[in-house]
């Protein structure tokens, strides 16, 4: 009779420990299912260039004759572009963009006395200049840049 009692607790504690190895399995399996899944839908998200960030919001320049100003710097930590718009006093403004990743040409786009511009950016230091071309007189631009990725 003691044999049978020792087999059935050691079979109960063989139970019980192999009940608790699938309930914490089950209970990892269900925290990295749900952290792998968070990380697909930001994926996905970069993929489809559905992410944004405003960096910079309407602001303003007064710039003199055949100068330029910044706008704004900030870090693309991926591939993706920025949309350029906002309104100028001159019509010989124009846009830069200085891409720190290597091989990317400095870019310069018309701007008018206003315009909304697609530009392509790659990871790194992006800047984003508004220049006035014209050699007599000054002009003033509000200018809002975003950044998708």
């Amino acid at each position: 009779m003691k044999i049978r009692a020792m087999y059935l607790i050691i079979v109960a504690v063989l139970f019980v420990i192999v009940a608790a190895g699938f309930i914490y399995y089950y209970v990892w399996a269900s925290s990295t299912l749900s952290r792998d899944n968070s990380k697909i839908t930001s994926l996905q998200s970069t993929v489809e260039l559905s992410l944004s960030s405003n960096e910079a919001n309407a602001i303003t320049v007064n710039q003199a004759a055949g100068g330029s100003s910044p706008i704004v710097t900030f870090t693309a930590n991926n591939a993706g572009y920025i949309v350029v718009s906002g309104t100028s006093t001159s019509i010989t403004g124009h846009i830069t963009i200085k891409d720190s990743y290597n091989g990317y040409p400095d870019a310069n786009y018309s701007f008018g006395t206003g315009a909304s511009k697609i530009i392509p950016v790659l990871p790194g230091s992006v800047s984003v200049f508004f220049g006035n071309s014209d050699l007599v007189y000054g002009a003033t631009a509000t200018i809002s840049v975003v950044y998708y990725y």
